[in-house]
């Protein structure tokens, strides 16, 4: 498995079995979880040219997520998570603003990215 995207404990995209997986470390307290979610080369070239994009995208998800590895509910993401992939990778600035603001923890997130050199849309 190669690592395409990403460094360390961030956001990834990886080269697995012939396909592109979208890898999000999600942590809470002392427990810890790789969320996976298949994506397609479109998805990759964004990652790679946008790293706005990128970074939304892990904060958004790690937000999304972290309650279900919280409450140990690791199945089911993929319905969750699959429209907040499309938006983030290839919605517009105010989709992009709303999926934000759709997160249980929308001004933290707002916060890092600033703290990342980003400006609010």
């Amino acid at each position: 498995m190669a690592r395409l995207v990403g460094e360390g404990w961030e956001l990834g995209v990886f080269q697995q079995d012939g396909g592109l997986v979208l890898g999000i470390p999600v942590e809470s307290g002392h427990r810890s979880f790789s969320f996976e979610f298949a994506i397609s080369a479109p998805d990759l070239a964004v990652l790679e040219r946008d790293p706005y994009r990128r970074k939304a995208l892990d904060l958004i998800l790690h937000e999304v997520l972290q309650p279900r590895l919280t409450h140990g509910d690791h199945d089911g993401a993929e319905f969750e998570v699959r429209p907040i992939i499309a938006t983030v990778l290839h919605g517009t600035d105010a989709q992009i603003a709303q999926a934000i603001e759709a997160t249980p923890n929308p001004a933290y997130i707002r916060h890092r990215l600033r703290e990342a050199g980003f400006s609010d849309l």
